[in-house]
């Protein structure tokens, strides 16, 4: 899954501690499993994942035309890379044990509170659908060069539309 957002591409965007390197693989791949299901459809998130090289204007982002507009979407990676993060935030402190989860403590910093975490992981996500808005509307530009893209009318936290254009009434 390195080749869709490497530890590397993470940091460029939305940078965490340099010492949870070893967390982030698995954190990455529970995110990209999930979420491009969720974003892309089974189908498209698959072969996205098997063949990324194909999908270089899709991961890095890509001047497109909307409403006559020239405008541009970040890309999945810029995605991706804050639902990354928001589930850093939320378990990055965690550390599983055999008798339950426990949070390392050290005498001279404190721990952050429940809420501020949830506040960060809230935030992330915020960005990261408010950029697959852009990225939605890149797909459905693109539509036949993207054939197997399942639109999901609904973000997956969040509940609203992603992206619809304003009609007329």
């Amino acid at each position: 899954m390195d080749s869709i957002l490497s530890f590397t591409q993470q940091q460029a965007i939305k940078p965490w501690a340099k010492n949870s390197q070893p967390q982030f693989a698995q954190i990455r791949n529970e995110v990209v499993d999930y979420q491009l299901n969720e974003l892309l459809g089974v189908a498209f998130a698959q072969d996205v994942i098997d063949n990324p090289a194909n999908y270089a204007d899709l991961l890095d982002g890509a001047v497109f035309t909307y409403c006559n507009n020239q405008v541009k979407h970040k890309g999945l990676r810029y995605v991706l890379a804050y639902f990354v993060y928001a589930k850093y935030a939320a378990e990055g402190h965690l550390t599983p044990t055999f008798t339950g989860f426990v949070t390392k403590t050290r005498t001279e910093a404190e721990s952050a509170k429940e809420g501020e975490i949830r506040r960060i992981e809230k935030g992330a996500i915020q960005m990261a659908n408010q950029a697959f808005k852009l990225v939605d509307a890149y797909l459905c530009v693109n539509s036949t060069s993207y054939p197997l893209y399942s639109k999901n009318y609904k973000s997956p936290r969040s509940g609203y539309k992603i992206f619809e254009g304003i009609r007329k009434v």
